[in-house]
């Protein structure tokens, strides 16, 4: 997804003219990769739960040795509403209190973006992520992040230009290649050990300290 963004920049910023927009077309490619992003997750997992990767919860819960009570159905929904919104609200507060900040300061919204906002609207993931880690469930913490981005990417940013073409810059290319750069150095510590231990996250962490004063640098 991040690299057919970046084909997509790279090609309006060396055409020239009009060029420098994600135009509705781009945009609409990207949303119907994400059309065969959703159909794929979808397939896989009612192939998944046709032959039996998937243990239905009742059946696991009566082969424990003490198992616990379930929850209802419709508490489950609502506790899960309550706690999106709560995250999501949060998220909010948290972005439109720092950027009036910020904007008092004469940052600039370039900057504004890549680290209040993009911090502030990462929060959810963030409180996720680490509540699903220390519970063990490893999927979530990581479906989280990468499922996030693929959506920002590919119907978040995409459905934005469709509605309105958003112009690249020099900057944001970049940006793009450190986000791939990064990307690639995740799988390579995923793939090594089947998983990201403290050593490799505190690497990341650095990275993004890292570019966090790039930034606010150039």
């Amino acid at each position: 997804a991040t690299v057919a963004l970046l084909l997509m920049g790279l090609d309006v910023f060396f055409c020239g003219g009009d060029s420098n927009l994600l135009s509705r077309n781009e945009a609409w490619v990207l949303i119907l990769f994400f059309c065969i992003f959703v159909f794929m997750l979808v397939t896989s997992a009612l192939s998944a739960r046709k032959s039996g990767e998937i243990v239905d919860l009742a059946d696991e819960a009566q082969s424990e040795e003490a198992p616990k009570k379930k929850q209802p159905l419709w508490k489950s929904i609502l506790l899960a509403v309550v706690g999106l919104a709560g995250i999501i609200g949060g998220g909010q507060l948290v972005v439109n209190s720092a950027r009036e900040i910020a904007l008092s300061f004469g940052i600039s919204e370039s900057l504004i973006g890549l680290t209040i906002v993009a911090i502030g609207t990462s929060l959810p993931e963030l409180v996720t992520s680490i509540v699903a880690a220390t519970k063990g469930e490893s999927d979530i913490a990581i479906g989280n992040v990468v499922g996030s981005n693929i959506f920002n990417i590919l119907f978040v940013l995409a459905l934005s230009a469709a509605i309105h073409p958003i112009s690249f810059d020099l900057n944001a290319l970049i940006d793009l290649g450190i986000l791939i750069a990064v990307s690639l150095l995740t799988y390579v510590f995923a793939i090594a050990k089947k998983g990201v231990n403290r050593v490799e996250g505190g690497i990341l962490v650095s990275l993004y300290i890292g570019y966090m004063v790039y930034i606010i640098l150039r």
